[in-house]
């Protein structure tokens, strides 16, 4: 359905575009909703759309209409990426062809206009909710960051592993022996 969008719009999406549920490769723990990797980086010459699981509202169950529309916004906009490449980023071609397919501005989000709104409407329609559930990622415990030292005479002092792998085991600065780590 997109790609007749598209080429209704005067833009060819290639055929070698996969579309996958996926964590995006981000830079400095940033966010991202989608991810287009070019055709030069998949060893079979495909474009590889991800899509975040996250892309739900707010980590909740995506199954929902409002879930279906931002799965299928941020499809969109990574088709556009693949249709014009990736080169380009977020200006040059990507405004012109995301107008025409029916975005509007900030382009690093484009939310989508009444005439991408009615696309994504008619897909729903058609294609039903988009199947799948929101990951909730779990944290690992972490292990206390501070290593607990003691001397015989009571003194204490708080390390952290690597310093007593890179430094070794303190020394108490009132008896002037190793302490004790637990």
């Amino acid at each position: 359905a997109f790609r007749t969008h598209f080429k209704d719009c005067g833009y060819n999406v290639p055929d070698n575009v996969r579309v996958s549920v996926g964590f995006p490769k981000t830079k400095h723990n940033k966010v991202a909703l989608g991810q287009c990797f070019d055709k030069m980086a998949s060893t079979d010459g495909h474009y590889e759309l991800f899509i975040s699981p996250e892309v739900g509202k707010n980590g909740e169950e995506l199954n929902d209409k409002a879930s279906t529309i931002n799965i299928l916004e941020t499809i969109a906009h990574e088709l556009i990426h693949a249709t014009v490449g990736n080169e380009h980023g977020h200006r040059g071609a990507f405004p012109i062809c995301a107008l025409a397919v029916g975005f509007t501005a900030p382009w690093r989000f484009t939310p989508a206009g009444e005439k991408m709104l009615t696309m994504i409407e008619q897909i729903i329609a058609i294609q039903g909710l988009f199947p799948t559930g929101a990951i909730k990622l779990l944290k690992k415990p972490q292990g206390p960051s501070l290593i607990k030292c003691e001397c015989e005479c009571g003194f204490k002092a708080y390390v952290t592993r690597k310093m007593m792998e890179d430094v070794g085991v303190p020394v108490c600065p009132v008896d002037f022996v190793a302490m004790e780590c637990i």
